[in-house]
């Protein structure tokens, strides 16, 4: 704080805005209350140019600065002496809090910071001669803002083209975008709970973020009639198929979507082939018996049904070999 001069040091390892903003969040708490001017240097995360009177903010700092009514002051690039009690105030920590330590790790020199810290602004100032606790509860702390009721919500950004199933990729996910924005390149701002999807300006989709790999989150209305279904769709619609047949059927396709993900529906749509030219009843039959073997091969069911293997009675398996694997030959079923 400028006139008192208690301080606050936090440890990063890199200058990004997240943790800029984390750390600084962290600050304001500390204090207990925010200051109406923030200066701060010309870091990338805060100041994207400052040049004479070409002046632009990162938007998301500006943001965060707007939402704690705080006013951003860039300092003039190349003149240190604008920041003179902040270069002390590092100077300070690296003599005295450094310098001749040890730490265990990162832990360790968290515990040991938070420790000196409150030390330090019990100190006698050196160029102030007074406690800087003091002088901010004195006269600092009542000049502060009050921290705001909602707490910033951080979200980072970064940009996406729309695919022409009305999806677009992001983090191994695949997210639904209304349908007239395909081809066309979005705005993504996401924290760790939600993604926001933005085109000039205003917000056209939001989405929980998927805690997996390969989902796809759609909003229905995001597709046209003659859209594809998403991946979710697709798979229940198949499953309902397979149901119908029998419950054989239904644990099949359970099994083999989990066996077989990458190609699952290939799979899937030759069993129902099946089932149109043999009947249902006859294909359940058959992987009914290929389920108490384990087998989910598409060609090994087919023979099971074209050589009505499914209307003799189920052999015995044989003992489980020591791999935990059951040793049987199938070599019968595979013959053409």
């Amino acid at each position: 704080m400028g006139y008192s001069r208690k301080g606050y040091w936090a440890i990063t390892y890199d200058q990004k805005l997240g943790i800029l903003v984390k750390e600084l969040k962290e600050a304001f708490q500390f204090f207990g209350g925010v200051p109406k001017k923030l200066k701060v240097d010309n870091l990338k995360a805060a100041i994207l140019k400052n040049l004479h009177y070409d002046l632009e903010y990162n938007q998301d700092f500006l943001e965060f600065a707007q939402h704690y009514g705080a006013v951003i002051v860039p300092c003039t690039p190349y003149q240190p002496q604008q920041k003179g009690k902040e270069e002390a105030a590092i100077k300070y920590l690296q003599v005295n809090f450094v310098n001749g330590r040890k730490f265990q790790n990162s832990h360790d020199l968290k515990i040991q910071l938070k420790s000196w810290i409150k030390k330090a602004n019990h100190r006698v100032h050196g160029t102030t001669k007074k406690i800087p606790e003091e002088v901010f509860r004195q006269t600092e702390q009542e000049k502060l803002q009050a921290l705001p009721e909602e707490e910033f919500a951080f979200f980072n950004r970064g940009t996406r083209k729309v695919s022409n199933n009305c999806h677009l990729h992001f983090c191994k996910n695949y997210y639904s975008v209304p349908a007239f924005l395909v081809g066309k390149e979005v705005t993504l701002r996401w924290n760790e709970h939600l993604l926001r999807i933005i085109y000039q300006g205003e917000q056209v989709a939001l989405h929980k973020l998927a805690a997996g790999k390969g989902e796809y989150v759609t909003q229905r209305s995001h597709l046209p009639e003659y859209k594809s279904y998403s991946e979710t769709e697709y798979q229940a619609k198949y499953e309902k198929r397979m149901a119908n047949i029998g419950e054989s059927a239904h644990q099949y396709f359970q099994q083999v979507t989990k066996d077989k993900q990458s190609y699952w529906g290939r799979v899937v749509r030759g069993i129902l082939g099946l089932a149109a030219e043999y009947g249902q009843e006859a294909v359940e039959a058959s992987l009914s018996r290929a389920l108490y073997f384990n087998v989910t091969n598409l060609s090994t069911i087919r023979n099971i049904l074209t050589k009505r293997l499914y209307e003799q009675d189920l052999e015995p398996k044989l003992p489980v070999e020591q791999s935990g694997r059951m040793s049987r030959d199938l070599s019968y079923y595979r013959q053409v």
